[in-house]
């Protein structure tokens, strides 16, 4: 038999509890009440001009949101009493041709180039008593395989009712890398050129007010987005195949 446990020392007691009665320190409703008291205390220490400050900003804000949610129902309104009243048609964009320079005889080991790509776009207003100012604040640009390979900007220029518009703009690239860590996309780059197939991207992004009789509407976008595949990378390169769409932005 094992001998019994020796008895404890004079004077000491254990006391067993459980865990939810073991006080804590701070306890919890301390916290909670030093919380309580911190926020009664700016309650009261707030003055009265305080107060009518805070009001002030909430009605500001409030009028603020308001005004912006009437503006944007009111231009929805006046887009479609517009598109009604004038039987309103959307403007047409396709790319006619492409003039590429810098782009022929490139290696994996050149040095950044500067390419230029001159784009002309064809522009249709089909509108019989609408015209359409385009603003000096477009810019355009033109990509391969996500590389941005020159870029700029748009001329303004004002199109009348129910006719056709050639545009052309010159955009220069610079420090444009094709070697190094592009070397794959070099290699893609020619592969695609020897199969007469070469995708590009054309975007333009401008701003444009429509004439409708003798007042004017608000500043809307045009986003043009088109999809050409040419044969070449020269300048007299021919498209092969293309594809376009544009959105317009009311505000």
């Amino acid at each position: 038999m094992a001998d019994p446990l020796p008895p404890p020392p004079p004077a000491t007691h254990t006391v067993h509890l459980p865990p939810e009665q073991i006080p804590r320190y701070p306890p919890e409703i301390a916290k909670r009440m030093a919380a309580l008291t911190r926020i009664q205390e700016q309650a009261t220490t707030m003055t009265p001009e305080t107060l009518s400050r805070r009001r002030r900003r909430s009605f500001c804000c409030l009028l603020a949101l308001s005004l912006v949610s009437l503006a944007a129902v009111l231009s929805a309104s006046t887009a479609a009493a517009m598109y009604l009243a004038f039987d309103f048609k959307s403007p047409e964009y396709t790319v006619l041709a492409l003039a590429i320079r810098g782009l022929n005889n490139l290696t994996s080991t050149s040095e950044p180039i500067s390419p230029e790509i001159t784009v002309s776009i064809r522009a249709e207003n089909p509108n019989g008593r609408v015209g359409i100012y385009y603003l000096d604040d477009g810019a355009a640009g033109v990509s391969c395989g996500g590389v941005e390979l020159s870029g700029g900007r748009m001329a303004a220029f004002y199109q009348p009712r129910r006719s056709v518009a050639v545009v052309r703009v010159t955009l220069a690239g610079s420090g444009v890398e094709l070697g190094g860590g592009n070397a794959a996309f070099l290699a893609a780059l020619r592969s695609a050129e020897r199969r007469q197939r070469v995708p590009l991207v054309v975007k333009v992004e401008e701003g444009v007010v429509f004439e409708v009789g003798s007042a004017k509407t608000w500043k809307m976008v045009i986003k043009l987005r088109c999809h050409v595949v040419v044969d070449a990378l020269t300048e007299k390169a021919e498209i092969v195949d293309k594809k376009c769409g544009h959105a317009v932005r009311l505000w």
